[in-house]
């Protein structure tokens, strides 16, 4: 089972797979994004990033955009930046601590 859960203000914690089987049921538990604000997703829960799940953390990333708000991705995987880097995404996580 996959989940997002807030773990304190403006920080989330998300666990297992983050692919085409799960991000229906992801993508409407978005972290809630204010002008002004950024919000961090802790990736280390992440199992299983296939590129529906890619997909789903550049579309919350546009969501947060579009509200003046700003989601910064930390913890990732070494495949997960790969994944990014391969796909000409990796200017997205500029100040990430990965």
């Amino acid at each position: 089972m996959s989940q997002i859960r807030r773990t304190y203000e403006d920080h989330w914690h998300f666990e297992g797979e983050l692919s085409f089987e799960t991000v229906c049921e992801i993508l409407p538990k978005c972290p809630e994004i204010e002008a002004d604000k950024t919000v961090t997703v802790d990736l280390s829960g992440a199992t299983l990033v296939d590129s529906a799940g890619l997909s789903l953390l550049i579309e919350w990333r546009r969501l947060a955009e579009n509200k003046g708000g700003v989601i910064r991705y930390i913890n990732l995987s070494s495949s997960l930046s790969r994944l990014f880097n391969y796909a000409g995404l990796d200017f997205l996580l500029v100040g990430n601590d990965s």
